[in-house]
């Protein structure tokens, strides 16, 4: 299973509607099940969803809105608060919001992904800052990352 965790702390968020687009586009380009999860809105039932559900997960996409050239505190809450979400799991990261010149941000993200949880990191972070060729980058990172994610699949998961 491949879960796609909005991070953005509110519930209409541009950041839930990419989230949602990236699932969408996942489920045409792998067999894995897909799985939307709500983090930024709504921690308590984020947890509570992927409760006992680790062992199935096989992958991450971080779908996290950039706030004043930063990633937003609910992105950084969910890396601390579901560690073993990440750990040793390949990780996608999109982000949200910002300005084209805010690719900096998602540094504060990766550092702990690698360093604490040895997560395996998709390297071409997707910036979506509402520009028009949005659906097209995430097509592009929904094609790339199936393919990335099959390289790390564990030998059940990819059966």
């Amino acid at each position: 299973m491949i879960v796609v965790l909005s991070t953005s702390d509110s519930e209409n968020s541009r950041g839930a509607r990419c989230a949602s687009d990236i699932a969408a586009r996942l489920a045409k380009e792998t067999t894995r099940e897909i799985r939307v999860v709500d983090w930024g809105h709504d921690p308590a039932a984020a947890s509570a969803t992927l409760a006992n559900q680790y062992e199935q997960i096989t992958a991450v996409v971080m779908v996290a809105p950039v706030r004043n050239f930063g990633i937003a505190a609910p992105s950084k809450a969910a890396i601390e608060q579901l560690p073993d979400l990440f750990r040793e799991r390949p990780v996608g990261i999109v982000m949200t919001a910002g300005t084209p010149r805010s690719l900096l941000a998602v540094q504060g993200l990766i550092i702990p992904l690698i360093l604490d949880y040895q997560s395996v990191i998709y390297p071409k972070v997707v910036h979506l800052p509402g520009e028009p060729d949005e659906a097209e980058r995430i097509e592009t990172f929904a094609r790339e990352f199936a393919r990335f994610c099959e390289r790390f699949a564990p030998a059940s998961a990819a059966e």
